[in-house]
């Protein structure tokens, strides 16, 4: 397993912001995407519903509903859903205030562009608890476990 594959084991917070979402409207997943998406506006309960689970308000939630437009977009509501970091993101900002290093660095590791110094493979993988082959199989292609 490498680090992407163990990173994809996590839970990701935005599908669970779904499941909440469905939840709470008694709706299928499949519905509130949708809804997140601006293909379809969800009835008044559950609008309402919605927007007690994210804190914002009907209107902000779904503005051309408001002015009368009737342009169907749920703009805001997918701004909501972009702004709950997903797994992969979030593990790449552990990881980066871990080290010290950039998100851009981790993400060169995640895609093994880049194998990380001896010192931060061993902090990953005490934080993974994957060893470093399982996360850097080019670790055993080279032959090598000395810093790179």
């Amino acid at each position: 397993m490498n680090l992407r594959e163990y990173v994809l084991t996590l839970p990701d917070p935005r599908q669970a912001k779904v499941r909440e979402l469905a939840r709470e409207t008694c709706s299928c997943e499949r519905s509130v995407q949708r809804w997140v998406y601006g293909y379809a506006i969800p009835c008044k309960l559950k609008r309402e519903a919605i927007a007690r689970v994210t804190g914002l308000t009907e209107s902000e939630l779904w503005p051309e509903l408001a002015d009368g437009s009737g342009q169907v977009s749920s703009r805001r509501l997918l701004e909501y859903m972009q702004s709950i970091p997903t797994a992969m993101q979030q593990f790449r900002k552990e990881i980066s205030e871990a080290t010290g290093v950039s998100d851009m660095r981790v993400r060169l590791w995640m895609s093994g562009s880049s194998i990380p110094s001896k010192i931060i493979r061993k902090k990953l993988t005490d934080m993974t608890g994957l060893n470093e082959l399982e996360i850097w199989p080019r670790l055993a292609e080279r032959g090598k476990h000395a810093d790179s």
